[in-house]
């Protein structure tokens, strides 16, 4: 998720990029027999960046570095999204060496071609390692390419493939709110985040057709021909979607039915008889306070302490209200809520429209570098920069159940963003509009739990909040939440009962051997992970 702070602000600020576009880049042939060795960067010719396509086998690669736990990508907008297709698949079909011959014989392209190939060896996994050398593999089998794999930590990689050190390099996605947009715009538009030099004005004019289109039929065609366009043009090559798995005693109750695309395991939904029960995780809290973190763990505990106005049951799923009984667009720039009546903080508190206001006002002043603040970039001035604040009068409430957003621009995709961590509803009694609340402190929410103690890194308690009167109820009195450094003693505490629940991040071996376990139960549900392979097509 992280990514998606720099992807908005390159938005934001309007960055254009030189380098590969749309167009074929085509080095001209001047040996009918052999074709021309490539001068410059290999990924800035389109030819080439179709040849890999055409060639990547992502059923071997799933099989072969991740034991078949993960689903091969066919589109950089993953399975059970709105708008979903696999353009990829159609484009190329199976992986076909005589296929990806033709596309660098037509072009004039003399083979093999070079490529560097970069990948960090411990962000992702040790199963990143056998994913670089099962690609290079299939490149270099096909006699096509020549492939040179570097790898580098992750700090320096960031700099590296942003430095153009690599020709191929990959990286990971988790998203941020559950829309087609969260893997189109801050992939594509002007290169993206990564700032890999792709450009088409075809595709920044499409982003901006989609964003203001409120009929849901029309914007999936949009999307629908952005995938193809991406499936040409291949400014990077989809390689799997992760599933969201689970491993549980089998005296809980609840489990799979907390697994889909959100990333969120729903505290609340998880029941042991009434009794308390422990989750395990090796996600980290950065921050409980809902205006310093941008990170799937602390996202997931904000949603069990804290209310947001919607909730996201599902990709393919429209939102649903949370705090609010209904948000919904007048128009493509207007976004009228109606505040659940009776709502109440855990401290008695009521909740109203001024809290929601002061929620957002204040995540967006306190601008804190850690945070989520520029996904709320519609309704802010100067967006991810010093002096970002509210817009006047982006926040109407004329009455203490009625919330109008009035956005800067044509955004579809803001009603998905009410039900993200940013979006966390804080009591302005309680909470300071210019700073952050630490851990230690009573972090007040209307959520399904509130926190009765909490020690970073290694665990955290959580009771049933008794004023919560939302359609989310706890169905345990107690949940306990025990944080470990890494997957092996996560596995072990799993398969001797320490913990009741292992959610994130065991490894495909691990998984694999408690399939086995007796009283254990593995639980597969559906996912939004995105891994790929990103070219650097600047010239």
């Amino acid at each position: 998720m992280k990514y998606t702070k720099l992807a908005a602000l390159g938005l934001a600020a309007a960055l254009a990029f030189a380098g590969c576009s749309s167009g074929n880049n085509e080095s001209p042939s001047d040996n009918a027999g052999g074709g021309t060795p490539l001068a410059g960067n290999p990924g800035a010719n389109k030819a080439v960046r179709q040849a890999v396509a055409q060639l990547i086998d992502r059923d071997a690669i799933t099989q072969n570095a991740y034991d078949g736990i993960k689903t091969p990508a066919y589109s950089i907008v993953p399975k059970g999204f709105e708008g979903e297709k696999d353009s990829f698949k159609d484009k190329y079909g199976d992986p076909n060496e005589d296929a990806a011959a033709k596309i660098l014989s037509d072009a004039g392209i003399a083979t093999p071609v070079n490529l560097t190939l970069g990948y960090p060896p411990e962000h992702y996994g040790a199963e990143a390692v056998d994913e670089a050398n099962e690609l290079a593999k299939q490149l270099e089998d096909s006699g096509l390419f020549k492939v040179n794999i570097k790898s580098a930590a992750w700090e320096e990689y960031q700099s590296l493939y942003k430095e153009q050190a690599y020709d191929l390099y990959l990286l990971g996605w988790y998203p941020d709110f559950l829309d087609a947009d969260n893997y189109l715009s801050p992939f594509i538009v002007d290169g993206g985040f990564f700032k890999n030099g792709y450009s088409s004005e075809e595709v920044n004019k499409l982003i901006d057709e989609e964003l203001a289109e409120t009929d849901t039929a029309t914007r999936d065609g949009i999307i629908g021909q952005l995938q193809d366009i991406v499936a040409e043009d291949v400014p990077l090559v989809p390689s799997w979607n992760g599933k969201n798995t689970a491993v549980a005693r089998t005296d809980v109750k609840g489990v799979e039915e907390t697994l889909d695309a959100n990333y969120i395991f729903r505290l609340w939904e998880v029941d042991k008889d009434g009794k308390s029960w422990t989750l395990g995780t090796t996600d980290t809290i950065t921050m409980i306070d809902p205006a310093g973190a941008y990170d799937i763990g602390s996202w997931n505990l904000q949603y069990s302490v804290f209310e947001q106005l919607m909730r996201q049951p599902g990709a393919d799923k429209p939102a649903v209200g949370d705090a609010a009984e209904s948000c919904e667009y007048t128009d493509s720039k207007t976004i009228k809520c109606i505040l659940r009546k009776g709502n109440k903080f855990s401290n008695g508190h009521d909740l109203t429209s001024s809290d929601v206001k002061f929620s957002f006002e204040r995540n967006l002043l306190i601008n804190e570098p850690d945070g989520a603040s520029i996904l709320l970039a519609s309704i802010a001035d100067n967006p991810g920069e010093e002096g970002q604040k509210l817009s006047e009068g982006a926040i109407e409430t004329p009455d203490d159940t009625t919330v109008i957003f009035h956005l800067n621009k044509e955004d579809t995709t803001f009603l998905s963003v009410l039900a993200t961590g940013p979006a966390s509803i804080v009591d302005e009694e309680v909470y300071a509009k210019d700073k952050l609340m630490t851990n230690d402190a009573d972090n007040i929410g209307s959520g399904s739990l509130t926190i009765k103690a909490f020690t970073k890194g290694q665990q955290g308690s959580f009771a049933k909040n008794d004023k919560y009167s939302g359609n989310r109820p706890a169905q345990s009195e107690q949940v306990l939440v025990q944080y470990f450094t890494d997957a092996s003693p996560l596995r072990q505490a799993i398969e001797s009962g320490e913990i009741d629940v292992a959610w994130r991040t065991l490894s495909p071996t691990d998984l694999t051997s408690l399939e086995s376990v007796e009283g254990v139960k593995v639980y597969n549900g559906e996912g939004s992970e995105f891994r790929y392979w990103v070219f650097q097509c600047a010239e």
